[in-house]
């Protein structure tokens, strides 16, 4: 019998956490990601949105809170990775953060560390 390395297995652990939870997700694919009170009330509320639970969220918190990298970034990509047959929109009061968002998103579905796929 040979003895599983121990990296191996805290790294699918890693992954499997971050298949179930867009705050893992964050956490796997920012290494310095936060999560402070608020972070977690929208991360909590975005996973009610994957889940069916809810149809709609606004989020209205002040500049540089973290709303768009959770909203914007990590939930879609967090998204299609668990839907790969769906489709995502993202949308911005203008299209040069829309277009940034939206690539950001795109290159976290690509990136190695991505648990999906």
């Amino acid at each position: 019998m040979t003895a599983l390395d121990p990296k191996v297995i805290a790294k699918a652990f890693e992954a499997e956490l971050a298949r179930q939870s867009v705050l893992d997700f964050g956490r796997l694919v920012y290494p310095r990601f936060d999560d402070p009170a608020h972070i977690r009330l929208i991360a909590e509320l975005l996973e009610e949105i994957e889940r069916g639970e809810r149809r709609r969220l606004g989020i209205s918190v002040p500049v540089r809170h973290g709303k768009s990298v959770i909203g914007s970034q990590l939930f879609p990509a967090w998204y299609i990775g668990r839907h790969p047959d769906r489709n995502v929109i993202l949308a911005s009061h203008s299209e040069e953060l829309a277009v940034r968002n939206s690539r950001v998103a795109k290159h976290l579905v690509e990136d190695e560390r991505c648990p999906f796929g």
